[in-house]
């Protein structure tokens, strides 16, 4: 019995360790709780602290980087935080002013490894004495041109005074010359109305004499017309009395003959050299010795001058007929070409030279031409002192004029009327003059240029 507890007593043990156990835990809840509490405010302090020293280390960033921006825009010009940027901006110009042809020809001295600073204070130090020579200069200028303005001044006085006097002068030779016109004047009207009534005189005695002059004019303009009335009668009687030219005495006469003929080689040696005045391009034709020239002037081959010595001349033949060869002792003839004086001709009309059927040469320009060559002289009208006439065809005659013609018109059909008077009136004194005329066949033939085998012979319309 004693060895059993009591249920009570039991029980308040165990309530009894309970409690201390609870108060136990509860001390060391406690205890915990105020340590955790303990540290936490001291972690917050310490968060604070860090705080305030990231704040603090931020502003000074902030201000840092501000002044950098400052540094940066006061050195290169731009607002920038990048170092070697600004660097090797600052690093540029340096070289840039140490290699400034104006700082060099200046002989400023700066080093490569002087400060930027120094480098600025140099430069000032520079410009301050550039300054003061400027300025020095300046006052030397403006003290020339001081003394320059007083030296114009006092020339533009004396030359003032000069023309001051020297028109005064003037103004009294003026008055002088104007006293002196005004008496000149006077005898000059004088002598103009005297001059005046001899003119009126002179002029009714020069009127009479006129009249009588006219008279005079009009008496010898009638004289001369008959005069040339009476001419041209005697031109017509004359020509009707007169035999007609005969072309053989003037063109069937040889001027030299052929000495010698290469044969095989178309070469051939005549009898004329410069003795004759035989010149190089000349062409003859080539007529047989036995049968003479005929009254065409057709031969039987045609030669050109190539090569001219004193007695002789080397010819080339330029045609010639197979069935008739040129032989030793050929006659050869230019009607152009005279050993003793440049015959006159007169060319007339229109030609066609190639035998196309069309005018290639108006007016006979390259006729002329043939004719100067040959040693012949053009002249321009038909006189006694004209050897020859060459004829082509007739200028065409001019159209009829209707009412309402143009001006252009008519001045074109005018021109050609006084050039068909111009060819009729050759035509008329050739005749009247009995002088030898050559159609363009004749004249070509004679001379010695080809003329085609089918070319009809040209009509002359005398």
């Amino acid at each position: 019995m004693a060895a059993i507890a009591s249920p009570r007593a039991a029980g308040g043990g165990s309530i009894k360790t309970a409690l201390i156990v609870f108060v136990v835990l509860t001390v060391l809840s406690l205890g915990g709780m105020i340590f955790a509490f303990t540290y936490y405010s001291d972690l917050q302090a310490r968060e604070a602290e860090a705080r305030s020293q990231l704040d603090s280390a931020n502003r000074n960033l902030r201000n840092t980087e501000d002044q950098l921006q400052q540094f940066s825009l006061m050195t290169i010009g731009a607002a920038s935080t990048d170092i070697p940027k600004i660097r090797q901006t600052i690093d540029e110009v340096r070289k840039q002013v140490e290699n400034a042809p104006a700082l060099k020809e200046a002989n400023v001295s700066l080093s490569a490894e002087m400060d930027l600073l120094t480098m600025l204070k140099g430069l000032l130090n520079q410009y301050n004495a550039q300054a003061e020579r400027l300025k020095s200069v300046v006052a030397e200028r403006d003290r020339l041109s001081s003394e320059r303005e007083q030296a114009l001044i006092k020339t533009a006085e004396a030359a003032q005074k000069q023309y001051a006097d020297k028109t005064a002068e003037l103004e009294k030779k003026y008055k002088e010359l104007e006293q002196t016109a005004a008496k000149d004047r006077d005898a000059w009207q004088q002598q103009v109305e005297s001059l005046t009534a001899q003119l009126e005189k002179a002029s009714e005695a020069a009127s009479a004499q006129l009249t009588g002059v006219r008279q005079q004019m009009q008496t010898i303009a009638q004289q001369r017309d008959e005069a040339q009335a009476r001419v041209k009668e005697l031109v017509a009687t004359l020509a009707s009395f007169r035999p007609q030219a005969d072309l053989t005495s003037a063109l069937q006469i040889a001027d030299g003959q052929v000495v010698r003929a290469v044969a095989g080689e178309n070469i051939v040696y005549v009898s004329l050299g410069e003795r004759d005045g035989l010149t190089r391009g000349i062409s003859f034709a080539v007529y047989s010795r036995t049968g003479g020239i005929p009254a065409d002037g057709k031969g039987k081959a045609t030669i050109l001058v190539e090569q001219v010595f004193a007695t002789t001349a080397e010819c080339r033949v330029t045609s010639s007929t197979p069935s008739d060869p040129i032989i030793e002792g050929d006659l050869v003839a230019n009607p152009v070409f005279d050993k003793t004086r440049r015959l006159n001709f007169v060319v007339a009309g229109d030609f066609d030279l190639n035998f196309d059927g069309r005018i290639d040469d108006p007016g006979g320009v390259e006729v002329a031409r043939l004719i100067a060559q040959a040693g012949g002289n053009v002249v321009k009208t038909v006189d006694t002192r004209t050897d020859f006439v060459v004829l082509g065809a007739p200028p065409p005659a001019p159209a009829e004029l209707g009412a309402n013609e143009t001006a252009e018109a008519r001045e074109r059909a005018a021109k050609q009327a006084a050039e068909r008077e111009v060819f009729d009136k050759m035509v008329q004194e050739a005749k009247a003059l009995s002088i030898p005329v050559l159609s363009r066949t004749q004249f070509l033939q004679f001379i010695g240029i080809k003329v085609p085998k089918n070319a009809p012979a040209d009509q002359l319309p005398i």
